[in-house]
C-alpha cells in the first residue's frame, strides 16, 4: 500500500467533538471524516464506490493529529516503556503519563525512553481556545443567544492525515471527495463557517514512512474496531483505551426527527497490539431509513524499538 499525507489549513476556527456546544476538541477522528466523506459521495453518487474501497482495504486513512510547520505529532504509543517505568523520577513519570501527542521526529527516541519531556508542552503552542457568540431565532419569537466554543489554529499549525491506498484509481476518488469536504467543512456550526480548509500534500516523515507496512508490534493510528473473530486474538498482551462514539444521524432522508446513532466503542487512536486485524465499517443505524455507516478500520504503524 501507498501512503500520502494531506494537510488541512483551517482557515477559520473549528468547532469538534458533540459533548459540550461551549468547548471544542483540537482535532477529529477518521470515523467522523469517513462520515462526512459519504455524505460528499452522496452528491456524486459515488456512495457505494467508496464504501466498496473502505471495505475491502484498498483506502485507508488515520485519525486527525496536530502539526506545527514541519513537525508532525501522533498519538502517544501506549506500550510500556520500561526506562519510564523503572524511572526513580516521579516527576519525569507524572509527565510521561500526561502526555497525549509526540513528534514524529521523536518517535525512535520515546520507543528507547530518551525522549526530552521539555518538548512535550510543544503541542500547547499549536492554537488557541475561544468563545463565540451566535443568536438563535425562530419565527417571531426574539433572538435567543448561546456560546459555541472555538479551536483558532495559529498561522503554520493546523491537522493532517495520513491515507493509504493501493491504486491511483482510488486515489483519485478520495483527492475527489477530500476536495469537496474542504468547501463544505468538516465538524460542527459549517454553516457559519467553522470547519473549512485549503489542502496541502507533505512529504512522508522518513521516521513514519519506515513504520508503515509492518508487522510485530503495532499501534493504531485510527479509532478503531476487530470483528468478532478477531477479537479475541487481538486482545492478547495488548495495551488500549477504549472511547465511546456516538451522536445524532446528519441525513434528511433518514427520518422526519433527528435520530441518535447507536453508541459504539472503539480503540482510541495510540492502542498497542502485538497482531494486525481488519475491522469494519460497521451500522449503526437505528431504526432510520438507511444504513449509517461507523468507520472502523485500522491504519497501523510498527512500534517497536
Amino acid at each position: 500500500m501507498n501512503y500520502k499525507i494531506y494537510k488541512m489549513i483551517f482557515t477559520q476556527g473549528v468547532h469538534f467533538g458533540e459533548h459540550s456546544l461551549e468547548k471544542s476538541e483540537i482535532t477529529f477522528q477518521a470515523d467522523t471524516l469517513f462520515s462526512a466523506l459519504c455524505i460528499e459521495a452522496l452528491k456524486i453518487d459515488k456512495l457505494e464506490t467508496l464504501l466498496k474501497s473502505v471495505k475491502e482495504n484498498h483506502l485507508v486513512f488515520s485519525d486527525a493529529f496536530p502539526y506545527m510547520n514541519q513537525e508532525f505529532f501522533i498519538p502517544k504509543p501506549m506500550k510500556k516503556i520500561e526506562q519510564v517505568v523503572q524511572s526513580e523520577d516521579m516527576t519525569t513519570r507524572k509527565k510521561f503519563k500526561k502526555l497525549e501527542y509526540i513528534q514524529v521526529s521523536l518517535l525512535d527516541q520515546y520507543l528507547k525512553g530518551q525522549y526530552p519531556i521539555n518538548k512535550g508542552s510543544d503541542i500547547k503552542k499549536l492554537g488557541v481556545h475561544a468563545l463565540k457568540t451566535s443568536a438563535s431565532i425562530r419565527g417571531n419569537e426574539e433572538a435567543v443567544p448561546y456560546r459555541v466554543g472555538i479551536y483558532r489554529f495559529k498561522e503554520e499549525n493546523g491537522l493532517y492525515i495520513v491515507v493509504g491506498y493501493d491504486s491511483q484509481e482510488i486515489l483519485d476518488l478520495f483527492d475527489e471527495l477530500f476536495e469537496m469536504l474542504s468547501l463544505s467543512g468538516i465538524g460542527g456550526k459549517k454553516n457559519s463557517g467553522l470547519g473549512h480548509f485549503d489542502l496541502e500534500i507533505a512529504e512522508l516523515p522518513k521516521e513514519l514512512n519506515k513504520r508503515l507496512n509492518t508487522k510485530g508490534e503495532v499501534m493504531t493510528l485510527s479509532v478503531s474496531l476487530p470483528t468478532e473473530d478477531e477479537l479475541d486474538d487481538v486482545l492478547d498482551d495488548s495495551r488500549y483505551l477504549l472511547v465511546k462514539r456516538s451522536g445524532f444521524v446528519d441525513s434528511y432522508t433518514y427520518s422526519k426527527e433527528q435520530r441518535r446513532k447507536k453508541d459504539i466503542y472503539l480503540f482510541k487512536a495510540g492502542s498497542c497490539f502485538n497482531k494486525t486485524y481488519e475491522g469494519d465499517v460497521y451500522d449503526v443505524s437505528s431504526g432510520g431509513n438507511h444504513s449509517v455507516y461507523k468507520y472502523a478500520k485500522p491504519l497501523f504503524m510498527g512500534v517497536e524499538v
